[in-house]
């Protein structure tokens, strides 16, 4: 055994796409798309977090221009309005 390495057997089905490779070369392209995988989970958690963050600081600023104006300052108002639309819609948030 390979110190430092653990192996893993994996069933898929005979007509998946890897086994058009090299037999010999299988295997890395096989660890590599399991790396950028677990790369991209973490990537992906991140944006969602920051989404998160942007969903909420969007609510707050359409919490605090009602409580202004005491009209629902989502839509179509000036400047500002224009531009929160514009995210809401870009990112299909309800604000």
């Amino acid at each position: 055994m390979r110190k430092g390495l653990r192996r893993l057997d994996l069933w898929i089905p005979d007509n998946h796409p890897v086994f058009g490779l090299p037999p010999k070369t299988r295997a890395n392209w096989i660890r590599q798309a399991l790396d950028l995988t677990a790369a991209l989970e973490e990537h992906m958690e991140a944006i969602e977090s920051r989404l998160s963050r942007i969903e909420g600081r969007l609510a707050d600023i359409r919490l605090s221009k009602k409580e202004e104006t005491g009209q629902d300052g989502g839509a179509g108002g000036e400047g500002g309005d224009k531009f929160l639309k514009s995210l809401a819609e870009t990112f299909n948030i309800d604000i």
